[in-house]
């Protein structure tokens, strides 16, 4: 990764690599690295070139939480079991995880352990994490 001080960083280092950075490597504006990502407006191809030489040296990784609270969605689907440890839920989980990936999703999964009160903040975190749909599995071992 790519500092400040122009050194290379430990892969998993908490300095995130942002456009501005690529952008004032790559000596572009913010909003062709933004054109070239996103494959919008007219890029020459050794713009494009460069853009991305730049990207692959610094290694950077979109910011998807960003991204996702700019377009207002995300391509992430949220799964909300009752119980987690219930034999009937592993099954279940694999083959929406699946299906999901499938068609270019990912899922996060949370257990509410029977408990009704832990659904609104779950709730809260699917909006605020701009999910694009979520599941429910039953809240209750009755429920049917």
């Amino acid at each position: 990764m790519y500092n400040a001080g122009g050194r290379s960083a430990p892969l998993f280092s908490m300095k995130h690599v942002t456009i501005r950075h690529v952008a004032k490597r790559a000596g572009v504006s913010t909003a062709t690295v933004s054109h070239v990502l996103n494959r919008t407006g007219r890029v020459s191809e050794r713009t494009r070139g460069m853009v991305m030489a730049t990207i692959r040296k610094l290694r950077y990784v979109p910011n998807l939480h960003a991204r996702n609270l700019a377009r207002a969605s995300s391509r992430t689907l949220g799964m909300i079991v009752s119980d987690i440890e219930n034999p009937f839920f592993p099954e279940v989980i694999k083959g929406f995880e699946r299906r999901a990936r499938e068609q270019g999703y990912d899922v996060i999964l949370s257990d509410t352990n029977y408990n009704p009160a832990l659904l609104k903040p779950v709730g809260h975190l699917a909006r605020a994490n701009c999910l694009a749909s979520a599941i429910q599995l039953p809240l209750s071992p009755t429920a049917r």
